[in-house]
Formats: C-alpha cells, structure tokens, sequence
C-alpha cells in the first residue's frame, strides 16, 4: 500500500502522464489522512525518519507526514521497456543505436516532464545537480534525474529526487545523483564508478562523452526540452566506446520530432 497510496484508501500515489507513469506525488494536497510519505522510500534515502523509513505519525516530528525532500519514480506506462543502458533489445540504448531518437524522446520527455508536475511548489528553489557527488539533499538544494545503469529490477525507472535529508552514496551502487562510487572507480565494467545516467552530469565527465546538463532550472520554461537533449547525448555517450562515435550518435539527439515537448512553466 505504501507504494500506491498515501491513506491505505485511495491510489493517490499512482499518475498517468502522457506515455508515462509516475509514482508519488509532491504537492502534498491529495490526502487529508496521510499515513505514508507522498515520496516514494528508498534504502538510500532518509526523509527524516531513517534511512528506507516510512513516516510514523507516532514518532515522526511531522505528524501529517511531509517529508524532508521530494522523491519520484517515472515508468514507461504504454511498453515495456527493461533499462536504460544494457544492451537487451527492450532498452532505451537499443532504441537510440537502432535509430529510433524520436521514440527515444517521447518517452524521456514524458517521464522527466511528468515527474516534474508533481514536484509540488518547492520546485523553484532546486537547481540540477552538477557536479561530481553533488546529492540531491536539502544540504545542496538540487534535484537529480538519474537513472540507474544497472538496476535491481528489469523495468526501467528513473529517480527524480530533490531536498531529501540524507543520502547513501560513494560505496558501491547507490545514490541517486552524479556520484562516483569509491569502491567501484577502477572497474571499467562499472563505468568507473559512475552507477546513475543522469539528466545533469558534471561538465567534468565530458571528456567520456558524457557530461551535458540543461541550462535552464528545473522550474523554468523549456527545462524539459533540454533535458530530454541532454539525456539522450548522455546515453550517447554512455553507448559507444569511441569519442567520434560517441559524438556522431550525440548529434542525432538534435533531431528534431514531430510533437511538442512539455515544459514545467505552467508548474505552481
């Protein structure tokens, strides 16, 4: 129950967003008896109860159970799509590599800009984490995009995260921004630690074809346009072994599609 309803009574935590499904809701305005966060719990996250902890109005300081910091899942609702960056068939680098970049970024678009419309009204303060280890916590004020390269399930989700207390990071695969992963950074088959392919990556990570990051704020018009670009150039980057591949397969995410990409302006 506590993944799809903030009461035990009602679905509230479950959206439908064009080709997307998003899980959670930040606007904090869907229940009026919350017995769970709206976030979804994570092991890596603590909104203020624990590390994976769920709210407890008996000994959580916020009794109508908000949590500290924002944390949502986005699924593809019309296919089934296994991962980001593995080279099964049903993945979103097989659909880039295979061509298909306007597919590709529907998809994307709908699970960033989806996710985004549920961030709730705090969303202007965050900017998107951008630099290495740079967590998406209350302490940085910003908000990550990622998904992880290898997931624990075959069902591909992206983590849009923001403002949360506390983070597991820097280990081995966790974390849920722009980390670099200490026990895993010499292990080329764990992309030298990088565990996330996020929609902001630190300028620092370029020289691997990797590295782009939206200009504007997550909160600002044409946010998600950009991120959708920049995603895609990242899972470019992420694709191919050669710098001139990686930049040749990096410019077909211009391509221009033949519907309008949302964008968070109209976000309250």
């Amino acid at each position: 129950k506590t993944s799809v309803s903030q009461d035990d009574l009602n679905p509230d935590k479950i959206h439908k967003i064009g080709t997307a499904l998003i899980l959670g809701d930040g606007s904090n305005k869907n229940s009026t008896s919350k017995k769970h966060y709206s976030s979804m719990t994570d092991w890596s996250i603590d909104f203020g109860n624990g590390y994976g902890q769920d709210c407890s109005p008996s000994k959580d300081k916020n009794s109508n159970c908000v949590s500290t910091g924002l944390h949502l899942l986005s699924l593809p609702n019309d296919k089934y799509i296994q991962d980001c960056c593995s080279n099964h068939e049903q993945s979103l680098k097989s659909m880039l590599l295979s061509g298909n970049v306007c597919g590709l970024k529907l998809i994307l678009e709908d699970m960033i800009g989806g996710a985004l419309q549920l961030a709730g009204p705090g969303l202007a303060q965050f900017k998107s984490c951008d630099i290495p280890n740079e967590d998406p916590t209350r302490k940085y004020k910003c908000l990550a995009q990622c998904f992880h390269i290898k997931p624990d399930v075959n069902f591909l989700h992206m983590h849009t995260t923001a403002g949360v207390l506390r983070m597991r990071d820097r280990r081995t695969d966790s974390g849920n921004g722009p980390d670099n992963n200490d026990t895993e950074s010499g292990s080329i088959f764990k992309h030298k630690g990088k565990y996330n392919l996020c929609v902001c990556e630190p300028a620092a990570w370029r020289s691997s074809g990797r590295g782009h990051c939206p200009k504007r704020k997550p909160s600002e018009a044409n946010y998600v346009f950009e991120a959708v670009t920049s995603l895609c150039k990242n899972l470019a980057g992420l694709s191919t072994a050669s710098g001139s591949t990686s930049s040749f397969l990096a410019s077909k995410c211009d391509m221009p599609c033949k519907y309008g990409l949302q964008d968070s302006s109209s976000i309250k």
